[in-house]
Order: structure tokens, then sequence, then C-alpha cells
């Protein structure tokens, strides 16, 4: 009986590595995404074509991305570090990085570029600096923002950060990195790890520039302007992005 409790009790500690449930995780926000769309234009039949063309500015307005600077855009994703995400030194172990990532680079390609991925467009994934171990148990939250993009990639920075609080984290070995300079966060929350990743956008088999890409979805003020932009005053590119 008690083994049977031992097994049970194996069993849920690892529950996030069971069959299956990565890719639940990861693909869960698809799944809300394509609901909250469907159950949309479910709605749009009792209306009229006029209250139809309003109640879709209407959404669009609230997802839309006119008048944020694209330097400025973060995701965060919290979690904390499991056994299964552990290896024998009770910290998290490198290869759960990656695993991590899958979920917050998924959730970042919707909130950022929920417009572009409507057209039918996607992005395709082209090495993670680990700096500090996180401790087993310890909760931790994965940030996504744009760092920078040139005529073909998009180029996402994830940093894996912690809070401050009673458990602090154990300093990475001096012989496999030298000597740490502690990495925070504007909020008081430290750097663990930081991966570069690369994005291309395709259409089809068509690459499209970044800048085009962020341009459609309103992405702006990199310079400081008198009157913001907003879907009332949009950017002027935003408009010819969208012409057929």
């Amino acid at each position: 009986m008690l083994l049977t409790w031992v097994i049970i009790a194996i069993a849920l500690v690892n529950c996030r590595s069971w069959p299956f449930v990565w890719t639940v995780r990861v693909f869960l926000p698809v799944a809300k995404y394509f609901i909250a769309s469907w159950a949309f234009d479910a709605t749009l039949v009792f209306y009229s074509p006029e209250r139809r063309q309003v109640v879709k500015r209407e959404r669009t307005a609230r997802i839309s991305r006119v008048g944020k600077n694209p330097l400025e855009a973060t995701t965060s994703y919290t979690s904390w570090a499991g056994l299964d995400d552990c290896d024998y030194n009770f910290h998290m172990s490198n290869s759960a990085y990656p695993k991590i990532l899958d979920m917050v680079r998924m959730k970042a390609a919707l909130q950022h570029l929920p417009q572009y991925l409507r057209t039918g467009g996607f992005l395709v994934l082209a090495g993670p600096t680990h700096l500090r171990e996180i401790p087993i148990l310890t909760r931790y939250e994965a940030r996504v923002s744009i760092a920078s993009w040139d005529d073909k990639w998009l180029y996402l920075v994830a940093r894996f950060v912690t809070f401050p609080g009673k458990k602090k984290a154990s300093s990475a070995t001096q012989s496999s990195l030298g000597p740490l300079i502690p990495l925070k966060e504007r909020d008081g929350a430290t750097v663990h790890c930081v991966s570069i990743n690369q994005f291309v956008f395709k259409q089809g088999r068509i690459t499209v520039p970044p800048a085009l890409a962020l341009a459609f979805e309103g992405y702006s003020n990199l310079l400081p302007t008198s009157q913001p932009y907003t879907i009332a005053h949009p950017p002027p590119y935003w408009l010819i992005s969208k012409t057929p």
C-alpha cells in the first residue's frame, strides 16, 4: 500500500512531464486564440452589416499594437522549477530552458503579432546563456521582448528571472563561468538565463521583412511625436501595409 502511494506521489510531482503535457502547455494559447476568434465571428451573424463593421473595428482597436514601441513589447510567463525540471544538484537543468522557451515564445507571438498571424503568416525559429542556477521549487518568470531586426531576421531576447525572497539563488561556479556580475531587471528581478532567438516571417514560401510585419501590426513610436498614434490617428504606413 505504501509503495502504491509513493508511486502516485512521484507521478504527481512529475505530472508536467507526462505524455502530451508539453503539447498542451505550448498550444493551449493557440487554441484559446482560435476559439476566441471563432466565437467572435459566430456573434457577428446576429448583427446587421453596418453593425458588424463597427464591432470588428472595436475588436481591432482592443488587440491593435498601433502606437506601441516594438522595443518595449514584453511577454511574461510565470512558472516554478519543479522536480522534473531540476538536476541532481537541485537546480533547474540547462535542458529545461528550451522547453519553457517553447511556451513563452508561442505566447509572445500571439500577443505581439495577432493581425499578422490571422493573415496565414507564421514565424520560423532559426542559445541560451546560463548565468546562475534557479534553485529547486523556486518560482520564476520568463520574459520575452523584441530586441532588434534587420532585413530578414527578428531578434527576441528571453530572460529567466526570479524575485528577491527568503530563498536566494546560488551563484554559478567560478570554474565554469568565471566572476559573475549580478544582472538585475528594472523591477529588481535577478536574471538567471538569457536566450537570443532568431525568427523569420513567412507567407507560404515568401519571406516577409520584419519591418513590414511590425508595421502591419501598427507598431511605431520609435521617436517622440507631438500626437501619439492611435486607431483613430494611425501611422500612414499602417494603412499602406493593409492595402491589398
